[in-house]
């Protein structure tokens, strides 16, 4: 983030690595300015998938949740079979308790079994006799 402060990725990818060490202050923090940089960013470059979907779930943290919403429909509209786009829509729809959806978005997506047993992401969904269908597939 002292690199390059102008990019909207740090903030958004530390956020949830400071909630994980009970930072939730600098948690908050980060999600604020990435989404700031992300809305920046999306002036100049409105069709980057990317943009969206990482900004999501900070956008859900800080309470604009129909914004949320709309930019993950935003990110899936501009890519709607790119595997990232779809992975990290599953994950944001497992973390606002869209549990469904969130296995239509990991269907046919996921090709790594070690990065899905261990993303903090989807343990909502780790209980799920799908999730572990989905495990034994891989």
């Amino acid at each position: 983030m002292e690199v390059n402060p102008d990019d909207y990725q740090s903030p958004l990818i530390a956020a949830p690595v400071y909630r994980s060490l009970g930072q939730e202050d600098k948690a908050l923090e980060a999600e604020r300015r990435g989404v700031a940089l992300a809305e920046r960013h999306l002036e100049d470059y409105p069709d980057n998938a990317r943009a969206y979907f990482l900004a999501t779930s900070a956008l859900w943290n800080l309470g604009r949740k129909k914004e949320a919403v709309a930019w993950n429909e935003r990110a899936i509209a501009i890519d709607p079979w790119d595997p990232v786009t779809r992975y990290n829509s599953a994950c944001f729809y497992a973390q606002v308790g869209e549990i469904d959806k969130a296995f239509d978005f990991l269907e046919n997506t996921v090709t790594s079994r070690s990065w899905a047993e261990n993303d903090p992401d989807l343990e909502p969904l780790r209980a799920d006799p799908r999730f572990k269908a989905l495990m034994e597939r891989l």
